[in-house]
């Protein structure tokens, strides 16, 4: 990460303020021009070595807090650097803050899955960097994404049971007197011996010759107590905090991921019907075209037709032909016809005769 990442949020929700009334003073002072030391340590999370870094970082009233790095995701505790940056605001402010990260950035991977997660809320480094302004933190976090363990080094194991900071630097303290005590129990072991052989000597003079031989066993002791205090030099940091996570929090925490992971499955349902519907109302105007294409493929090959249009013909001169029967039935009546005129003409000559 040469520069910071900027990250859009996915609402448009403004983030809420943070508590400026408690922001912590000392950080201004701190010098930016020499980047913060990181400091590494190995935490023990169901038989897994975990290494963690952390930067510290002054509060006021002489105490300070711990900024925290998991070097297995990479991942920055958000919680560490909010209280960090605010050591005296309420929990009720730490969570409205981080439940806008959450609900705005994607977190999943960053803190681990199953018993190897870790309470608070942690972020990708790229993440820290971009949120580091808000909190003042630019100069710490930057450094802190940017470092990382020596494979070949081996750091201080603390158990899963450490508490706090002052715990685990006062029982450091105590590791150290157990080991001095052992060597001022050595150092008086010398002189109960002269006791016995003051008695001894009373006894008998010969064994005087041994006497000498005590001031050796005397000089070799102290090189002893001077190794004894070194393991002490070490690192008389306390160890920072890093407890497990808390059941309801991550009950509360799989509910929201499953309102969110529902809630984008109807966004895409939703977007999906909608580029569907668009997809079908593109396609209607392409009718037309298909059916001009046919049109062309009609006008250019057309199918055979009935052709009514033909040509008139005058059948006023034809004949028409009747059938045999007819004919004989016109010749009849003509033939009778023919009777009763000449009947009639008969008639009409004779019956003048016959009055006149």
């Amino acid at each position: 990460m040469n520069s910071p990442t900027k990250f859009a949020p996915k609402t448009a929700a403004p983030r809420p303020p943070l508590p400026s009334h408690a922001f912590n003073p000392l950080i201004a002072s701190m010098d930016k021009a020499e980047p913060t030391p990181v400091k590494f340590q190995v935490i023990t999370r169901e038989g897994q070595d975990i290494i963690v870094g952390r930067v510290k970082i002054p509060t006021p009233n002489g105490n300070h807090a711990f900024i925290l790095r998991r070097f297995d995701t990479g991942a920055v505790s958000l919680s560490t650097m909010f209280r960090a940056a605010f050591p005296s605001a309420g929990d009720e402010a730490e969570k409205i803050d981080s439940n806008w990260v959450k609900t705005n950035y994607d977190l999943t991977g960053a803190n681990g899955g199953g018993k190897l997660r870790l309470a608070g809320t942690w972020v990708p480094p790229a993440l820290a960097v971009h949120l580091a302004s808000s909190y003042s933190l630019a100069h710490v976090i930057y450094p802190l994404s940017e470092a990382s363990p020596d494979a070949s080094a081996s750091y201080r194991k603390s158990s899963r049971h450490t508490t706090n900071g002052p715990v685990s630097a006062g029982t450091g303290a105590l590791s150290t007197p157990l080991k001095t005590s052992r060597g001022a129990n050595v150092a008086e072991s010398p002189s109960t011996h002269p006791s016995k052989r003051t008695k001894r000597e009373s006894a008998s003079p010969a064994r005087l010759r041994v006497a000498p031989a005590s001031p050796l066993k005397h000089s070799a002791l102290p090189p002893m107590r001077e190794e004894s205090p070194a393991p002490a030099e070490e690192d008389p940091e306390p160890e920072p905090e890093v407890p497990s996570p808390n059941v309801e929090e991550d009950i509360a925490e799989s509910k929201a991921l499953v309102a969110r992971l529902q809630r984008e499955r109807e966004e895409a349902e939703a977007k999906a019907q909608e580029q569907a519907e668009l997809a079908e109302v593109g396609a209607e105007p392409a009718a037309p075209v298909v059916a001009g294409a046919k049109r062309g493929r009609e006008e250019a090959t057309p199918p055979p037709t009935l052709n009514l249009d033909r040509q008139l013909v005058d059948i006023s001169d034809r004949q028409i032909v009747r059938g045999r029967a007819a004919q004989q039935a016109n010749r009849r009546s003509a033939m009778w016809g023919a009777v009763a005129f000449a009947v009639g003409l008969g008639v009409t000559s004779v019956l003048p005769n016959l009055f006149f």
